[in-house]
């Protein structure tokens, strides 16, 4: 992150932890949860005040089992926020975007998109927010555009509930505002759980 760290108000840190097998091996971020474990973890890291922006990534997981991706426009500690996420569908990926307004959560706000994707292979994410437009797609397929309430937020990975030991992996993030400017490249750091958790 060194070449936006000129800008004091950016955390490196990611600054929401649930769970706590969050790890970075060879420039990627790793979730191990362990089998039997219950719940959505959550990693929440960026500036509340982003918006019109462009943001790339790319995801994977070492099997197809279990539901993970990313959120954007995450605000209000996950009561205002969307979320691109990648469900096993026998060997494709059932992709489809929720909303979360006002704390309701997991309104959906497209329809599915069955993409095939094997284990290991990297699909690549690129969403771009426009104001109230927002235009997500995964490997050059587009997902939707629609009306976004939330304008503005941070973004994240999580992992859905599971009790398979899915191991999602995210890589190569970056965000651009409209204008070009370089608003983020790479992974947070992962602060110490026991000290991040609240």
């Amino acid at each position: 992150l060194e070449e936006v760290m000129n800008d004091p108000r950016l955390n490196p840190k990611a600054e929401e932890i649930e769970g706590q097998s969050w790890k970075i091996v060879d420039d990627t971020l790793i979730c191990d949860k362990h089998r039997n474990i219950t719940g959505n973890w959550n990693l929440i890291f960026g500036d509340k005040n982003w918006s019109n922006f462009d943001l790339h990534a790319e995801v994977a997981t070492e099997k197809q089992s279990g539901s993970f991706g990313l959120h954007f426009l995450y605000s209000d500690r996950g009561k205002n926020a969307y979320t691109l996420r990648f469900g096993p569908k026998g060997d494709l990926d059932d992709v489809r975007v929720y909303y979360v307004r006002d704390g309701d959560h997991k309104r959906t706000a497209t329809n599915s998109n069955f993409i095939s994707r094997k284990p290991d292979s990297w699909a690549n994410v690129d969403i771009s927010v426009r104001g109230s437009d927002v235009l997500v797609k995964v490997n050059g397929k587009r997902i939707r555009t629609w009306d976004a309430k939330v304008r503005s937020g941070r973004i994240g990975c999580y992992v859905d509930d599971t009790d398979n030991g899915t191991k999602p992996m995210w890589r190569n993030i970056e965000i651009r505002h409209q204008n070009g400017k370089l608003l983020w490249r790479g992974l947070p750091i992962i602060p110490d759980f026991n000290s991040a958790r609240s």
